[in-house]
């Protein structure tokens, strides 16, 4: 147990920022590759075994499959997960089908999964954790429901992430125990930053991941600023050097995978193009008949709601069954539904807009005829369907094709956002606006709640007082109303560079939607994610394996606590500390900080959908922090080395039965 010696600092000890260097606990040996060696081919071995009990292609593994075949054959495609790992598998596709040699798959994700376990035994030894302590938490991890029993032998992208996650590991633990600016140091940067960007391309929670070694970048270089040993020049080349490694290789890695996958998605399909923006599948194929440079009254339009996935202003001949009981109005996810159409007429019953063509233009009062019920959208002081908010007005279409409208049905145009070639003139997808309703006083909104069966589940619709400017964004997707040949409407032109990163925006805020809105929205996970920290399993070493890390967390907390109410900034300041605890405070609590990133990131998903292999990267956190604590008991005494051995060989016993 090594002692570093420290200058005296008032009220704090003065620990130098290479302490980790020095203890040189964190150094491997030929033993250490024959043991990392030795799990990877144990654990490809286990997992190899249970092919034989496969399907030809299962459930979870259309998903992967699909999104491969849709890329080799230039179909476009949302996916469920950044487009990195459909690039790499897709080298493998024929080109023709988009089909691929599933045993060929099958055994990239089993060596992932495998691999994975080697490199958490290699980043726990890098953590300064002794060969038994690190080997007994790696075959421990093993047995673990939450990595046994996910996705087994199958083709999965939890294995991809699983295993980036930990090469990040091993590269964040290898980088502290480099000396600084050294040729291995660079070394290291470059391969945390490559980690690190290969995760975030695969898998969303490599953001988190990504947050989480910033922060702990941040903490680091404080370090270094505290070390008066250590100059200014210095100081100033690690920051670049290590901001602009973990910012810089990410963000070319994540640009370069979603430029390349869009560029090749050159084919629209029914299935997702639906969901993008105008602008989006203008660039995969041009519309057929380009939109005409000016809205005019009388033209039939499509109204879209921009801030959802589909979210088409849509209404049908059916009824609300609380409220005015009025024909319902929604937002529907689908185009091509001829209930989308509504045209657009003046306020003024004098102006004869059939006979001569009058433009729509910004704080128009207009009113919005439904076209094949011929009924006007409406705004009312009857309370809305689901939302039911006394200060919120229900929407809905009424009257029938001769009816004129009142204030309730007058809806005032505003421009927010976007400009055309004419002043203050309404041109499809190039303006947002909103609509303010004149007898309410209300703005229209698309909200994210959805209608009950009654209403088909669709998206509702209502009017607020004060309303947020994302929800009442609106615009004209399609119409059909020209003034002459060749008065189209025309996208700005954008520069490579620019036209990418927009699509890109486009495409990831679109994932994230359909992930909600469509893939899971009428699914739930088995248990509510908010129970999963006390969720049982059906035997009593498995809930050992997972409480324990989380125990181990709180007693570390309540130690850390209690040393911070029971501090003296006036006692005298001891000169002396072991490297051990040093390392063991700082490593515990960086593992502690990325299990509340990775959970915080986990907790807050849209969907509840969710299951425990998800989980994995906060398990394998607290499992990092409990290993230290274990570490600490083993370095300890000859009888905590007993008792340690002993509970540990009844773990494993109980395991094996």
């Amino acid at each position: 147990m090594s002692i570093i010696a420290e200058e005296k600092r008032p009220f704090k000890r003065f620990v130098p920022s290479d302490i980790i260097l020095r203890s040189t606990s964190g150094s491997l040996n030929l033993l250490d590759g024959i043991l990392a060696l030795g799990l990877s081919v144990w654990q490809f071995w286990w997992r190899t075994q249970k092919w034989s009990i496969l399907d030809d292609v299962l459930d979870s593994e259309l998903e992967l499959l699909q999104a491969i075949e849709h890329f080799a054959t230039r179909r476009f495609n949302l996916l469920p997960f950044p487009p990195l790992l459909v690039l790499f598998l897709g080298v493998w596709a024929d080109k023709e089908t988009g089909e691929v040699s599933l045993s060929s798959m099958r055994l990239f994700s089993v060596a992932s999964w495998s691999l994975a376990l080697s490199l958490i035994y290699l980043a726990l030894r890098k953590a300064s954790i002794s060969q038994t302590i690190a080997l007994m938490v790696s075959i421990g991890f093993s047995f673990h429901p939450l990595y046994r029993d996910a996705e087994t032998a199958e083709l999965t992208p939890e294995s991809f992430g699983l295993f980036l996650f930990t090469a990040s590991l091993l590269a964040w633990y290898s980088l502290k125990s480099s000396a600084l600016l050294s040729k291995q140091w660079h070394r290291y940067n470059a391969m945390l930053g490559l980690s690190i960007g290969l995760l975030a391309g695969v898998k969303f929670f490599g953001w988190a991941t990504l947050v989480w070694l910033i922060l702990l970048t941040g903490k680091e270089v404080w370090k270094l600023i505290g070390d008066l040993k250590v100059t200014s020049r210095k100081i100033v080349l690690t920051m670049a050097v290590r901001f602009g490694f973990l910012i810089g290789i990410p963000a070319a890695i994540l640009l370069t995978s979603y430029g390349t996958f869009l560029e090749h998605s050159s084919l629209r399909t029914s299935e997702y193009s639906t969901y993008m923006s105008p602008y989006f599948k203008s660039q995969l194929l041009p519309e057929e008949l380009p939109q005409p440079n000016a809205v005019y009254y009388g033209s039939r339009v499509l109204i879209r709601h921009s801030e959802s996935l589909g979210g088409y202003l849509h209404s049908h001949n059916y009824t609300y069954q609380s409220g005015s009981h009025e024909q319902q109005v929604t937002l529907f996810d689908q185009a091509n539904d001829s209930d989308n159409e509504w045209i657009i007429e003046p306020q003024s019953k004098e102006l004869d807009f059939k006979k001569e063509p009058v433009i729509v233009k910004n704080n128009d009062f207009i009113l919005l005829r439904h076209r094949v019920t011929g009924k006007l959208l409406r705004a009312s002081s009857a309370k809305p369907p689901v939302s039911e908010q006394d200060y919120d007005s229900e929407v809905s279409c009424t009257g029938d094709q001769n009816y004129t409208g009142d204030s309730d049905e007058m809806w005032r145009l505003k421009f927010i956002r976007g400009t055309s070639k004419f002043v203050d003139v309404l041109s499809p997808n190039l303006i947002e606006f909103q609509l303010a309703n004149k007898g309410q006083g209300c703005t229209l909104i698309g909200h994210d709640l959805r209608l009950p069966d009654w209403g088909f589940e669709q998206q509702e619709v209502l009017c607020l007082d004060s309303a947020d400017l994302g929800k009442s964004l609106f615009y004209i997707e399609r119409s059909n109303l020209y003034l002459e040949r060749g008065a189209y409407m025309t996208f700005p032109k954008l520069s490579v560079w620019k036209r990418l990163t927009k699509m890109a925006n486009e495409y990831v805020a679109k994932q994230v939607k359909y992930d909600y809105y469509v893939r899971h929205r009428k699914q739930e996970g088995d248990i509510p994610v908010e129970s999963w920290l006390l969720h049982g399993f059906d035997s009593t070493i498995k809930n050992i394996l997972f409480v324990l890390p989380l125990v181990s967390t709180i007693m570390f907390l309540a130690m850390e606590f209690r040393a911070w109410i029971t501090w003296n900034p006036w006692a005298p300041t001891a000169t002396t500390e072991t490297s051990l605890n040093h390392i063991y405070k700082d490593h515990t609590l960086e593992a502690l900080a990325g299990w509340m990133v990775h959970y915080y990131a986990f907790l807050h998903c849209k969907h509840r959908d969710l299951r425990f292999v998800q989980y994995l990267p906060c398990y394998l956190l607290s499992l990092f922090s409990t290993a230290q604590t274990l570490n600490l008991l083993w370095v300890y005494s000859t009888k905590s080395k007993v008792f340690l051995t002993i509970m540990t060989a009844l773990v494993y016993m109980c395991c094996a039965m």
